[in-house]
């Protein structure tokens, strides 16, 4: 007697368990009403949820993106890049990813938040940059190796190779300045003419000196 109502409750208790809601795409979809329905790509909001699995959706207008499948009714906002914090838009937008704002050139991050860009450090004549700054990072600065120079103030400059005099160098440079060539023709005639010079000077002294004692006397 009890046997038979036992079977009508185990298969009453098993159709239970076979009508349970269905496994919906967690990416893609969405449950409503025990079905699985599907949500807007990304890059478009939800105008209306229509029919289940062919919702009304829309672009998102420009400066907006959504960056995964949803049902919302309004796309988000880009954030705004201010160049009067030294920003500048990217060169190219999404309306599936959320954007960046960049660093002008020339500028990074004040801190971590990067709510600020401030000017690289510029190395002084002299000095090369050994790290060139970017969006993160300052330029990091170090004094010209021997045998090279640099004439400029820079946040991104190098040191340049002294040049090679073919004949006598003119005048020394340093590490802010380029050696100097002269002409080798011209400073030969020069050298010449300070020894003639100095022999003849030397020669009138030493004439002039014993003429002087002899009249001592």
């Amino acid at each position: 007697m009890f046997r038979p109502l036992l079977s009508v409750l185990l298969l009453c208790t098993l159709a239970v368990f076979t009508t349970a809601e269905p496994v919906c795409d967690p990416e893609t979809q969405y449950l409503l009403n025990g079905e699985c329905c599907q949500l807007c790509k990304p890059g478009t909001s939800m105008v209306s949820e229509g029919e289940c699995r062919n919702p009304v959706c829309k672009d998102c207008d420009e400066g907006d993106y959504m960056n995964k499948y949803n049902k919302e009714e309004k796309c988000k906002k880009q954030p705004y890049c201010d160049p009067n914090s030294n920003f500048e838009w990217p060169e190219s937008t999404s309306k599936t990813e959320h954007h960046l704002c960049l660093c002008k050139r020339g500028f990074h991050c004040s801190s971590a938040s990067c709510l600020t860009c401030v000017p690289h450090t510029e190395c002084e004549p002299g000095h090369r940059a050994t790290t060139i700054g970017d969006q993160n990072h300052d330029t990091v600065c170090e004094k010209c190796p021997d045998g090279t120079f640099s004439d400029e103030k820079s946040w991104n400059g190098t040191c340049k190779k002294k040049t090679t005099c073919p004949g006598a160098v003119a005048k020394d440079g340093n590490s802010e300045s380029d050696d100097e060539c002269g002409n080798f023709l011209f400073l030969f005639l020069i050298d010449c003419f300070d020894r003639v010079t100095s022999i003849s000077f030397g020669n009138y002294l030493y004439n002039y000196m014993t003429l002087w004692v002899i009249h001592q006397f």
